[in-house]
């Protein structure tokens, strides 16, 4: 990889390295003012895990279905063709045989199609649902706490003041 200036300017008023301080300058200026960039990225092929119920009285019909949903399996397709008296000919069940197999074939390739997008799209629910599920269980926490705290401040003896 060779050296050379990345901008030629063929002023004698304004330099390549003048322009090129410059921005630098303002690049820097500019981090400075937007602090440090954490860009958060999802992440792909994970499924959330599922949150376990944080008390014995917690809602049981949410995490019996949010159990149900992570424990579903995914539907397998596969080719299965049953036996027909038209593939028992002689001559045209052979070709009957082949013509059947290949439209099963084509009907498969999009269901398959389908499913796949059906379960990406599944797998981002699960997820979906098991993140709010935790979220609400934090949710609940707070609640509880924040409750506590006000019974406390609503028992506590007021200040008589001077």
């Amino acid at each position: 990889m060779d050296n050379k200036p990345w901008i030629v300017i063929e002023d004698t008023a304004v330099s390549a390295a003048a322009l090129e301080a410059q921005i630098e300058e303002r690049v820097q200026m500019r981090r400075q003012q937007l602090g440090r960039v954490n860009p958060d990225f999802p992440s792909f092929g994970f499924v959330a895990e599922m949150p376990r119920p944080p008390y014995p009285g917690a809602n049981a019909t949410l995490y019996y279905h949010l159990r149900q949903v992570n424990e579903m399996e995914t539907a397998v397709t596969t080719l299965v063709l049953a036996p027909s008296p038209a593939t028992r000919l002689p001559l045209l069940g052979r070709l009957w045989g082949l013509i059947r197999q290949q439209v099963h074939e084509l009907v498969l390739f999009y269901v398959n199609r389908s499913g796949a997008r059906q379960a990406r799209l599944e797998n981002h629910l699960v997820s979906l649902l098991n993140e709010q599920t935790r979220l609400l269980q934090l949710q609940q926490v707070e609640i509880e706490a924040l409750r506590q705290r006000l019974a406390e401040l609503e028992t506590a003896p007021e200040d008589s003041g001077p």
